[in-house]
Formats: structure tokens, C-alpha cells, sequence
């Protein structure tokens, strides 16, 4: 695997998130670091992350051991800890958590312990460590610090976790909802007492704790660990693959979607981020280590890819390709090509512009997922082959820096060829708005030239 890796890394995008650095926070030796090492042979600095606050995911120019060292505590520990007075605490965040504490405090439980009594006494136990003894006069902050206490447990104590999965599946589930793929599980949930699909129970669950607009994210994380807690798919929980392991390989697979393939020889992982991405519609391909060294080789064929090479495959394409149904922008006519080479190792979809002034061939990446458009690093990728292909560009612009671009700066990425009246770039291509390879032939003679190569 190395070996391949060391053959074809130059040719492919690899990332992490911050998935990988929890794994490797249970790691209480240097060999991690070591890990992170290797890690960023391959990564670079390709960083997939969510942003809490703005709410949505993005690429970040960071190395595995700067993401690190930049979140050294336990997300999860740090949460049900939260109103915990620290040394570390200033004046304003001390009074803002003390101030907190007393309001929660001050209000009032309405609610009783249910009457739990008829249940098994291993549920009848379960049920008060996690709401807690009924007692007079129980407070907001009450219930949050034996719920917080609870889970605390529930990601430590693996048999506490399983009790509370059995109680759930032979309360609900009773084999009713697998992952079979001849079974729809989001509407076998429908046949039980919940009488609601897999999706509207994830969404109205979370809507009930105040999220009234769930982020993706949030929704995401809350059905894969749904699949297990549901028991439609169990993880083996063990001391050593706890339920903190199953949100970590959720985490996983919600980067995943945002990639062509995601590589794991993990078994649960691969059934469960399948079911997921079935579920979602998305077009990431789950393959196994074997699975990804066979499929190598077929996905990066076609290379060294020089000029002449580059116009042999692109001539062939436009002759022998059907054309899918044409689109109509803006007075231009559009049509798709229905198959064709994958160019740049990273383009895999050509289009044929035509308006009453110019004929273009637009070459760019489709819109498998939200993040589809090249990063940084990867517009730095493609430059990079153009420039071998095409020799240098005409504004003697030549490699491209990712680590010096900024937002709003898109001309630093834009290069352009000229080979008599053929002009070529790499430019974002206003009409579709991606960033493509444009090639063009003005129009001289009469509007239905075409372009010939």
C-alpha cells in the first residue's frame, strides 16, 4: 500500500479532519506524533473541518499536528464540564458560569420521575440514573447534571451503553429494522410505536432540545449514532471500542461525503456510511484497502499527460461521446458530454458552449458534492499539469502559491495560453461559476462555425 501510495500521491487529494485527531487522542505515547508525521506526507495541509459557529463545512490550510495542538482538550469532556470553575477562568467567564448556574438553578421542575415500576429492574435503574430520584423541589440544573453525568457514563462504561441499547431495540426495533439492502430502514421505523420515518424521528428529536433549524452537521452525526443506538446496525462495544469510537467513526464518514472515496477496512464503518450515503444520496465510494489498490491504477490511467496526448483524448471524447439534452443560459446553448476522460486527474466532466460569437469547450469538475470545486492546494495541482501540458502561460504567471491566496483574489488562479486563434484558460467560467478549463475558438466566418481540434 505504501508503495502505491508513493506512486500515485502526487497525482491525488487525500484529507483529514478532525475524526483523525480523535483517534489519536487515546494514543498516550509519541508515537502519534510520529503518525501525524506520516499523515501530512499525504495530507499536506489539506484540513476538512465544520465551523460551529457560521454553521457549515469548509477546507483549512492545517497540518495534522497544528489541528493538535489546537484543540488540546476533549470536545465532549469539556462540554459536560462546562460550568466547572477553572484556574484558568477570567473574571467575566467566572461570572457568566456562576451566573448561569444560579438561573438554571432557580427554575423549577414541573415534572415527576414516570412511574417506572412495571419495567424489568435492570430498566427500572437504568431509568433513574438517567433521570435521576424523584425528589421535592428539583431544579433546570438538576436534571442537567445527572444528564450530564449519565452520558459521561454512557461514553465510558460500555456495559451501561449496551443496557441502554437492549432496552431501546427490545423496546422498538425488535428486528424490525436492519440494514439489509432490501429494507428500507427510514420507513420500517414507520411500522413501529414511533409511527415515523428514521429521518423525521432524527429531526423532530433534535428540534425538541431547541434546534429549531438543525444544521446538516448536527442532523448527520444524530442518525449514524441513531443506527446503533436503534440497534439496526450494533457496533461490538467493548472497553476498548467504546461509544465515544462509534461518534468518532461518524465523524468519519461525514467527511467522507465530501470526497470521491473513503477508505476503511473497517466492516461496520463501510455497511453504515453505505447505508448513509444511500440514504442522503450521496456519490462517495466506500472501498476497502484491496478495493482501493485495485481501482488505482483504472482511475489514474491516462498519464504522463502531455500536449499531445491531452488533444488525442479530447478529440476523441467529442467525436464518440453522445451529447446529453442541451441547456439553454443566457442565449448560449450548452450541451453535456454523456461519457468521457477523466483530464488534469481531476476533471471529469467536458461541455460544449456555443453562443452566436464563440465556440468553447469548458472542462471542470461536477457537482458530486458541495465541496466539488478544487481547494487551494488542488487549483495549485492543476495549474501545475497545465503548465506541463501547455508549457508556460502568456502572463508568465507560472506556479501558483496556495498558502499566499486569499479570498476575493480569484485572478491569482487564472491562467491563460494562446495558440494562434485558440485561446485557453484556467479561469472561473462565469456562466456555470466554476473554475474550468476554457477553451475557445472565436468565431470569424459565420455564426455555425465549430470548433475543430
Amino acid at each position: 500500500m505504501n508503495q502505491l501510495l508513493e506512486v500515485y500521491k502526487d497525482r491525488l487529494s487525500f484529507f483529514f479532519s478532525y475524526a483523525h485527531i480523535r483517534d489519536k487522542r487515546k494514543d498516550l505515547t509519541d508515537i502519534k506524533f510520529e503518525d501525524f508525521n506520516f499523515m501530512e506526507t499525504l495530507v499536506h495541509d489539506n484540513y476538512l473541518a465544520y465551523h460551529p459557529l457560521e454553521k457549515y463545512t469548509s477546507f483549512y490550510l492545517a497540518t495534522p499536528l497544528m489541528v493538535y495542538d489546537d484543540n488540546p482538550e476533549d470536545d465532549l469532556k469539556y462540554l459536560l464540564h462546562f460550568f466547572e470553575l477553572q484556574e484558568e477562568d477570567d473574571d467575566a467567564i467566572r461570572t457568566m458560569k456562576v451566573l448561569i448556574k444560579s438561573l438554571y438553578s432557580a427554575i423549577p421542575l414541573p415534572i415527576h420521575t414516570p412511574d417506572i415500576k412495571s419495567l424489568p429492574q435492570n430498566q427500572q435503574q437504568l431509568m433513574i440514573d438517567l433521570l435521576g430520584e424523584d425528589k421535592p423541589e428539583r431544579t433546570f440544573f438538576d436534571l442537567m447534571a445527572n444528564m450530564s453525568t449519565f452520558t459521561m457514563r454512557l461514553f465510558k462504561e460500555s456495559n451501561l451503553y449496551k443496557e441502554l441499547r437492549n432496552m431501546i431495540y427490545e423496546g422498538i426495533n425488535k428486528g424490525t429494522m436492519t440494514l439489509n439492502p432490501d429494507l428500507d430502514f427510514n420507513q420500517a421505523l414507520k411500522n413501529t410505536q414511533v409511527k415515523k420515518t428514521f429521518l423525521e424521528f432524527v429531526h423532530d428529536n433534535l428540534s425538541r432540545i431547541g434546534k429549531t433549524e438543525v444544521p446538516f452537521y448536527d442532523f448527520y452525526l444524530s442518525a449514524y449514532n441513531m443506527l446503533d443506538v436503534f440497534g439496526i446496525n450494533k457496533d461490538k462495544v467493548t472497553n476498548k471500542n467504546t461509544p465515544d469510537n462509534i461518534m468518532t467513526d461518524g465523524i468519519h464518514t461525514y467527511f467522507g461525503q465530501y470526497c470521491d472515496y473513503l477508505v476503511t477496512d473497517d466492516a461496520t464503518i463501510t455497511i453504515k456510511a453505505n447505508a448513509m450515503y444511500k440514504l442522503f444520496d450521496f456519490s462517495t465510494q466506500v472501498l476497502s484497502v484491496d478495493e482501493f489498490i485495485k481501482t488505482l491504477p483504472d482511475m489514474l490511467i491516462d498519464w504522463p499527460e502531455d500536449n499531445d496526448w491531452f488533444i488525442r483524448k479530447l478529440v476523441y471524447d467529442l467525436q464518440n461521446s453522445e451529447r446529453l439534452d442541451p441547456i439553454e443560459k443566457d442565449g448560449v446553448t450548452i450541451k453535456r458530454l454523456a461519457k468521457n476522460h477523466l483530464y488534469f486527474d481531476f476533471f471529469d466532466t467536458v461541455l460544449e458552449v456555443n453562443s452566436h460569437n464563440a465556440s468553447q469547450i469548458v472542462i471542470c469538475k461536477s457537482d458530486s458534492n458541495q465541496l466539488s470545486e478544487p481547494n487551494f492546494f488542488e487549483v495549485s495541482q492543476l495549474i501545475g499539469r497545465a503548465l506541463i501540458i501547455f508549457g508556460d502561460d502568456i502572463d508568465r504567471k507560472q506556479s501558483f502559491d496556495h498558502h499566499s491566496h486569499k479570498k476575493g483574489q480569484q485572478h491569482l488562479a487564472e491562467r491563460r495560453w494562446q495558440f494562434d486563434n485558440l485561446k485557453i484558460e484556467l479561469t472561473q467560467f462565469e456562466l456555470i461559476n466554476k473554475y474550468a478549463l476554457v477553451i475557445t475558438l472565436e468565431k470569424t466566418i459565420d455564426d455555425d462555425d465549430k470548433m475543430e481540434l
